[in-house]
């Protein structure tokens, strides 16, 4: 027996995001044009033409726009909106893939179906989720900035979609989660001055776990942990051990904000 799952955005019970809406954006983008991005695709224009208009009148801006004019008589483009939405769509695909990597083939044939649920509850909160409170935030037009205290000392910095932060319904001294992938933090052995990564945490390291082409390297924060995966050869140039102080370098963006 096997898991599968597909992922749906919704809004008010309807369909706004799914895999197949989420390859139409990205082909648009990549065109420019909706009638190219169908062909692409080998699905009529029609069909294209109608997730588009669904997509739009489902969410509270429109993912695509019409572009009119220019060398080549206009086309569609993927707002900003639209583009924040597949990033954040396709981020908590990688989460969800990797949950389902955890569950072995004996559990899934296991009569114990409620150890299994325990289990994919426990795995699925062991990954990198840090918990916090929020302190302050900042709301613009399309993007909310957000400060998660997760320490005396330390804080974290998201950034997430306007639209997603009012429907949270968040307000400052709520408790969140941030979920971050260990692929997303970057590490330094000193603290760097002059860098687009807004959240530059210092650590310390409590573990190390290496395979033939990676490291592990866990993080404790006050009373959380992160853990980064580098690559062989920068924990050699590195030279990282255990107990060493350490700076976790983590964009803004690259953070998911739960409740």
């Amino acid at each position: 027996m096997e898991i599968e799952g597909r992922i749906w955005f919704k809004k008010e019970g309807k369909n706004l995001l799914g895999n197949g809406r989420v390859e139409l954006l990205e082909k648009i983008d990549e065109y420019g044009s909706i009638s190219k991005a169908s062909r692409a695709m080998k699905m009529s224009y029609k069909a294209a033409w109608d997730m588009v208009d669904a997509m739009n009148n489902i969410s509270d801006k429109p993912l695509v726009q019409k572009v009119t004019g220019g060398k080549n008589g206009g086309g569609a483009q993927v707002t900003k909106v639209g583009k924040e939405l597949i990033n954040t769509f396709k981020k908590f695909k990688e989460f969800y893939n990797a949950l389902l990597l955890e569950v072995d083939e004996n559990e899934l044939n296991s009569d114990n179906h409620l150890s299994l649920i325990r289990k994919l509850h426990m795995k699925s909160s062991s990954r990198n989720m840090i918990t916090g409170h929020i302190k302050e935030f900042n709301t613009a037009e399309y993007n909310t900035k957000i400060e998660i205290g997760i320490s005396e000392e330390s804080s974290l910095y998201a950034i997430i979609p306007t639209a997603t932060f009012i429907d949270m319904d968040l307000k400052q001294g709520d408790k969140v989660f941030a979920l971050i992938q260990e692929s997303s933090i970057m590490l330094s052995t000193h603290e760097l001055h002059g860098i687009s990564a807004r959240n530059i945490i210092k650590s310390t390291i409590s573990a190390l776990k290496t395979d033939a082409v990676s490291t592990e390297v866990k993080l404790s924060i006050g009373k959380n942990t992160l853990t980064s995966a580098i690559s062989n050869e920068s924990l050699k140039s590195l030279n990282l051990q255990i107990g060493q102080e350490i700076y976790a370098i983590i964009k803004a963006t690259d953070i998911i904000v739960s409740i």
